[in-house]
């Protein structure tokens, strides 16, 4: 039996951005809105917001990598203001209209980060941009080679409403 043992972005990296993304769109930022409207990574990167994000990141001992931290920012910024509880894969799944297995099981082929935007993004509007915050900055920093495989299998038991033991 092999022991996996997944490394985890820490939970402070994404109450971090969550927080900054809110406080952004609090103070009614200009930068928030063109983050609002990106539509590619170096928008992001282009913003100072982006910066500030990441180097309270780094003070905080908590460094994510550009490409994922540039599409949390994106997604966050384009979510509803009163976003809901529920985890993006129960979202989809939801029993109302569930996103096609087709376009879930594209979602979670993805490798490259404008290519898991551009999914991503397809994904959370389909739910009306209203997913949890929270679950979509673990999403997205769980999209790096170490966590990978658990953000993947995660993903599948929430969309197919399998609880995380019984699909270990």
């Amino acid at each position: 039996m092999t022991n996996l043992s997944v490394q985890r972005t820490s939970p402070r990296a994404e109450n971090t951005v969550v927080g900054k993304v809110s406080a952004l769109r609090q103070s009614q930022d200009p930068s928030f809105f063109r983050l609002r409207r990106g539509t590619s990574l170096l928008d992001a990167m282009l913003e100072p917001a982006f910066h500030q994000i990441k180097e309270e990141l780094k003070a905080n001992q908590s460094p994510v990598k550009d490409e994922l931290l540039a599409l949390a920012v994106l997604l966050l910024a384009r979510l509803d203001e009163k976003p809901s509880n529920t985890r993006l894969a129960r979202a989809l799944a939801s029993s109302t209209s569930p996103y096609s297995a087709q376009r879930f099981s594209t979602l979670i082929r993805c490798e490259e980060p404008e290519e898991l935007f551009t999914h991503l993004q397809r994904a959370v509007r389909y739910c009306d941009n209203r997913v949890c915050p929270f679950d979509l900055a673990r999403i997205v920093f769980g999209w790096r080679e170490s966590q990978l495989p658990y953000t993947r299998k995660r993903l599948i038991s929430e969309f197919y409403g399998l609880t995380q033991e019984a699909a270990a």
